[in-house]
C-alpha cells in the first residue's frame, strides 16, 4: 500500500467513466452537489470520458456532460473531461481522494472498489451486487 498523500481539501471524487449501462451518475451528482459543499472544506470532483459527448461513440450519454458542465460553471464541482487513466495516473487519481463514489443501479463486483480498498481510499457504493462481500465500503 503506497503512503496517502496529506491535502488540504477533503475531495469527494465520482468518475463518470464512459457512463456504462450499469451506471447512473446524474442523479448521484445532483445529490453530492448540494450536500458537499455543507461539508467544511469539501470539494466534488467529477471525471467523465469525452465520448459520453460524442454522437459517433457507443458511450454517446446526451445531455450528460451539458449538465455536469453547467454544474461546474456554477461552482457545485470541479469537472474534469479526459481520456482513459493509464495505470499510474489511475491510482494517482484514486489515492487522492478521500471517497470514491461508484454510481452503480447494479453490478456483480467492481475492481474500482478493490483498487480504492489497496490505495486506503473510502468507497461510497449503493447496496446492490456482492460488493459488501468483496470488500468494506459505505452505502
Amino acid at each position: 500500500m503506497r503512503p496517502r498523500p496529506r491535502h488540504d481539501a477533503f475531495t469527494v471524487g465520482l468518475h463518470a467513466k464512459s457512463i456504462r449501462p450499469n451506471m447512473d451518475p446524474l442523479p448521484v451528482v445532483r445529490v453530492l452537489a448540494d450536500v458537499v459543499p455543507e461539508l467544511p472544506g469539501a470539494v466534488l470532483r467529477v471525471d467523465c470520458h469525452p465520448d459520453v459527448d460524442d454522437p459517433a461513440s457507443h458511450w454517446y450519454a446526451p445531455g450528460v456532460l451539458d449538465e455536469l458542465r453547467g454544474m461546474s460553471r456554477e461552482g457545485r464541482l470541479e469537472l474534469s473531461v479526459h481520456d482513459y487513466f493509464d495505470d499510474d495516473a489511475l491510482w494517482d487519481y484514486l489515492i487522492n481522494l478521500d471517497v470514491s463514489v461508484l454510481p452503480y443501479r447494479f453490478g456483480t463486483h467492481s475492481g474500482w472498489l478493490e483498487a480504492c480498498y489497496d490505495l486506503g481510499t473510502t468507497v461510497l457504493a449503493p447496496p446492490c451486487g456482492f460488493y459488501a462481500q468483496q470488500r468494506p465500503y459505505l452505502t
